[in-house]
Parts: structure tokens; sequence; C-alpha cells
């Protein structure tokens, strides 16, 4: 067995992906820090960059030390700091608390794919420094009072199994439909989040678009986005009249 075993393919895949996916949000925060007007979500933005940033330089290192192409990630060039401010405070940090939110994930997968002792140390200390900006962004928006909480549930007493196909009857349209679950309501929530974050960020790409296919191109992603906003919303308002109904229910037998 050589004393330093080359890159597995998985673990040349998993680092080409990183590479294009940590360039690409260093160029993003370098237009945010730019246009940042407030010091501490600034000084979270910039914290998050100078942290990345050598983990960027150490997987060229490993690609070059194989005599492997380096990927192309995403530069100076991809991104115009001179336009104007194109979001509201807050936002820079929602994106950044996004993109924690994915790379926790994506660390946590591309470790489980990963031998070489370098490779593994590399997503594990990323790992950690995502959950640490994750929480950073998280308190900053909880205090600037910018971050909505899901909603709160009243849970029965008791605990139900599912016995019989029933419980999918919410695919059938002539079936009554069952409360949501809560592991349903976490995804709603998650997918409305995570929609109308990513709706306002290719706003301003299509803002920005000099191609009109591009911009046109932009403009079909919103109104993907709002869609799903608009199902998810949908099913959450539903569960909400269904709860009050209840209440309204229960009140009456109790009284």
């Amino acid at each position: 067995m050589p004393q330093s075993p080359g890159l597995t393919s998985s673990e040349i895949g998993t680092l080409w992906i990183t590479y294009q996916q940590k360039t690409m949000v260093l160029r993003m925060l370098e237009y945010f820090i730019e246009k940042a007007d407030d010091e501490e979500a600034k000084d979270i933005m910039v914290n998050i960059s100078e942290k990345v940033k050598p983990y960027v330089e150490q997987i060229v290192v490993m690609y070059q030390e194989e005599n492997l192409p380096i990927p192309v990630g995403f530069t100076s060039e991809d991104v115009n700091k001179e336009v104007p401010k194109l979001y509201d405070n807050g936002f820079d940090i929602m994106f950044l608390r996004l993109m924690e939110k994915i790379s926790t994930g994506m660390h946590t997968l591309n470790l489980s794919m990963s031998y070489r002792h370098d490779v593994t140390t590399l997503y594990r200390e990323l790992t950690q420094i995502t959950q640490k900006c994750y929480e950073d962004c998280t308190q900053y928006l909880l205090n600037k009072g910018l971050l909505v909480k899901p909603s709160y549930a009243s849970i029965e007493q008791t605990v139900e199994f599912v016995r019989d196909t029933n419980y999918l009857g919410g695919l059938n349209p002539f079936k009554e439909k069952r409360p949501l679950s809560t592991v349903e309501i976490a995804h709603l929530y998650l997918a409305i989040e995570s929609n109308s974050i990513g709706r306002n960020l290719i706003n301003g790409f299509a803002q920005c678009a000099e191609k009109e296919d591009v911009k046109q191109h932009f403009k079909k992603g919103c109104q993907l986005a709002a869609k799903v906003i608009e199902k998810s919303t949908h099913f959450l308002r539903k569960m909400a009249c269904k709860c009050l109904q209840h209440q309204v229910a229960m009140s009456q037998i109790l009284s």
C-alpha cells in the first residue's frame, strides 16, 4: 500500500463540487460585504469568508499534487460589485444562513464518501465552521426580528401508530384530509423559507441581467419559487383552520 494514497474517484468528485460551491459563496459574500452597512452582519460575513478561503486553497493544492486539472470555479470576473445595492438589510445574512444550511448536509455526505485522512479532516473542519456560522446567522436574524419561526402545534398526550393506508389519504382527492404531522409542517415551512430567499435572490439577478433570454430564465425561476410558496402556504393555512375548528368544538363539548 502506498505511503500517500491518491485521491479516489469519489474524493475527486466531492472536492470538485466543494470547490465550485465555496468559490460561488465567496463571490457572493464579496458583493454583500461591499454593500453592507450593518457592522454586525459585515463581521459575520468577513469572518466566514476568511475561514473558508484556506480550504479552497487546500483543495487546489490537493489537485496539483495529484497532477489533476484544477476545477473551474467562480472568480471576481463573475461578480459586478459596482451595481447598486439590490437587497434590504438582513437579506445577506438570510442568504448566508441558507447556504450554511445546505453546506452542513453536503459536508456530512462528502465526509461519508471520503477515505484519505486529509480529505476527511477537511470536511470535518468545514462542518464545524459551517455549523458555527449557521448559529451566528440564526441568532443575528432572531435578534433583529427578521426570522420568522415555524408555527407552534398543539400535541396530543397519547402516541398513535399508522395502522393502514388511510394515513396516505391525502393523496386521494376524494378522501377526508387528516391533520398535518409536525414533520410535514417542518418541511413545508422549509420550502417556504428557502424559496422566499431564492425568489428574492434571482429577482435581483433578473434586474442585472443584460441578455433578454437570461432575464427571462430568472423570471421563470421567480415564478416557480412563487408557486412552491403559494402551495405550501395553502397547506399550512388549511391546517390552521382545522386546528381552530377542533379547538372550538372541544370548547363547546367541555362547556
